[in-house]
């Protein structure tokens, strides 16, 4: 019984032939990969939320019961509870939405690990510049 050739691999190399290669071809040396920029929040992100949070809690607010009930005066003088419960229901959908709105884009836009590589920058930035490593002159 005569012994079989190794059928190519899909790429057309033999796995011997495969193997050598991967034995003579040196490992190229690469940089580091950056630091992994953690997603908690840094001072940035929780600025941004805080800031988003109080908008919304002031556009709400902006909305009172009073000025829902001027624009639908027959039901707040004949059903002034039905009219409060959609009205505090209004309310509870419009920040429910706003704030998965917001969270969804916080996430497809990487909001966080931005500001967080933000704030790692120009923290190396500020060391730089109380070490005296200013960027040099060019003449």
């Amino acid at each position: 019984m005569t012994p079989q050739p190794t059928p190519p691999a899909p790429n057309g190399h033999t796995q011997q032939q495969q193997e050598q290669q991967q034995q003579q071809t040196p490992a190229s040396p690469s940089p580091p990969p950056p630091a992994p920029v953690p997603l908690t929040p840094g001072p940035r992100a929780v600025r941004l939320q805080q800031v988003f949070s109080q908008a919304l809690l002031r556009t709400i607010r902006a909305n009172s019961y009073a000025n829902f009930a001027a624009c639908f005066p027959t039901p707040a003088k004949r059903v002034p509870h039905s009219l409060e419960s959609v009205w505090r229901q209004l309310n509870a959908k419009l920040e429910e939405s706003a704030r998965a709105e917001f969270e969804d884009v916080l996430r497809e836009r990487e909001v966080v690990k931005g500001l967080n590589e933000l704030d790692r920058l120009v923290g190396e930035a500020r060391l730089r510049r109380e070490n005296g490593e200013g960027e040099a002159s060019v003449p």
